[in-house]
């Protein structure tokens, strides 16, 4: 089985990339998080503990962010 989700967006390249890039906005956008800790922050690099709910299961990770805003 292949599954395939797409949205199409009619916004600048950037715009997308920078909303994309704050970890802060997520749990506003994606009702499904819980909350975003940050353990280390940087303007290209983040390091964050993620928290949402799939299926009604509360599950929690720890994640690397590298933001390159050369390559968008």
């Amino acid at each position: 089985m292949h599954k395939t989700n797409s949205l199409l967006i009619h916004a600048p390249k950037i715009m997308i990339f920078e909303t994309a890039a704050d970890l802060e906005l997520w749990p506003k956008i994606l009702p499904h998080y819980r909350y975003i800790h940050f353990v280390e922050r940087g303007p290209d690099r983040n390091v964050v503990v993620m928290a949402a709910r799939r299926s009604g299961i509360p599950i929690s990770w720890t994640s690397e962010q590298i933001i390159d805003r050369d390559r968008l």
